[in-house]
């Protein structure tokens, strides 16, 4: 039935791109998440197509959504478990939203989780502060990189259906040099 659903779908999402640019709370000793530009590219194979993401109110603020630089009318379902709109032409058209994840304090580590729609090129690009503790990165197929002069995380997530990181409150632990005396 879920493949039958696949074919009568008339569009899919090629590439997700997911970038935000975190800071270091000094008074609060803790790595700050902040919102997420979203950008993805929507093929439709036909005019007039509704296209419905699973993007959920309940697991993220929803900022602004823009299709080709455009305001967008939203429809949000009964249950906030996804949001619809209608696009009028085929063709390829690039969906931008702002997100802001609401986080959760487990067990001394933050966590941001959202579902997401499925894409399988999927990238996700943290800019972090320097010496801030790494999150880690759930799901995560593809490769990740981290620039440490930087701060540019680069995390190749493949096709994830669900956005999840955590990471641990407090300062990143710096590893201890030890001294080995020979006699």
């Amino acid at each position: 039935a879920a493949d039958l659903d696949l074919l009568r779908q008339r569009w899919l999402i090629s590439s997700a791109r997911y970038v935000s640019s975190w800071t270091w709370s000094a008074d609060q000793q803790r790595l700050v998440d902040g919102p997420i530009s979203v950008s993805y590219q929507l093929h439709l194979s036909s005019a007039d197509q509704r296209v419905e993401l699973p993007i959920r109110a309940d697991q993220v603020q929803l900022g602004d959504v823009l299709l080709d630089g455009q305001p967008l009318q939203l429809e949000i379902s009964p249950q906030d478990q996804s949001l619809a709109f209608v696009v009028d032409q085929a063709g390829i058209h690039e969906l931008t939203l702002q997100l802001t994840p609401r986080r959760q304090n487990l067990a001394g580590r933050s966590v941001i989780e959202f579902d997401v729609p499925a894409a399988l090129d999927t990238q996700l690009r943290l800019q972090l502060p320097p010496d801030a503790p790494l999150p880690d990165i759930a799901g995560r197929l593809g490769s990740l990189s981290h620039d440490e002069v930087s701060g540019q995380l680069v995390a190749e997530l493949g096709p994830v259906d669900k956005l999840s990181l955590s990471w641990t409150d407090g300062p990143a632990e710096t590893p201890v040099e030890r001294q080995v005396a020979v006699e």
